[in-house]
């Protein structure tokens, strides 16, 4: 039963890897031509929202839709889709998920509950919603567990990826009260981060959490 198992898993992967790559292929086109337009409008001594540039680079961010959660990170040998707010059995009575940055919690952080007990932590080791997993109570060998999950590991390189977009948003001195700007911003995010958390042209919640990273 298990090879039987197997051999449809490795089918589907098959199938799943070519689409992947095609997918991977396009995300990166899109992203080089998303900063090709940002360098444009970057050059502009006071870009506005009425120069054509800016109109342009607006119209490119509103065909992006946000993040779907999920994606390919089985556990387990399993084929279960995972990704930001899935939960996984950790065993023992205890469940964990990875939730995505939001506009209050600008980082990729963790939840971890059972046994009457519920924490939250950034992946960095900082505090979630005003704790961490050690105020909460829960046993290391739980929180072991959950941070060896790969929703965990991909929520640390989308983390590293936070960090050097906003390192470019400074590098650049762009200012996020500015519409033109924070377009700008919104555009190397995406770029380099490669998540579209809010819509693009929900532009408070982007200040938000361009601001908190």
């Amino acid at each position: 039963m298990r090879k039987i198992v197997i051999f449809f898993a490795a089918l589907f992967l098959g199938f799943l890897m070519p689409a992947n790559a095609i997918a991977q292929a396009d995300a990166i086109s899109s992203s080089a031509a998303l900063m090709a337009q940002t360098d444009k409008v970057s050059k502009l001594k006071n870009p506005t929202t009425n120069n054509p540039e800016v109109k342009q680079l607006e119209k490119m961010l509103a065909q992006y839709k946000v993040t779907d959660s999920s994606y390919w990170t089985p556990e387990n040998s399993d084929l279960t889709s995972r990704g930001y707010g899935q939960w996984h059995d950790l065993g023992g009575g205890w469940k964990a998920r990875v939730d995505r940055p939001a506009a209050g919690d600008a980082k990729p952080h963790v939840h971890v509950e059972g046994h009457g007990k519920s924490g939250a932590e950034n992946v960095d080791g900082t505090n979630s919603h005003g704790s961490n997993l050690d105020k909460a109570g829960i046993p290391k060998g739980v929180q072991k567990k959950a941070k060896a999950l790969k929703d965990y590991k991909k929520g640390q390189d989308d983390l590293k990826k936070e960090k050097a977009a906003k390192s470019e948003i400074n590098r650049r001195h762009l200012n996020l009260k500015n519409p033109a700007q924070l377009a700008i911003a919104i555009a190397i995010f995406i770029s380099i981060v490669g998540l579209v958390i809010f819509a693009p042209e929900s532009a408070p919640a982007w200040a938000a959490l361009l601001a908190a990273i």
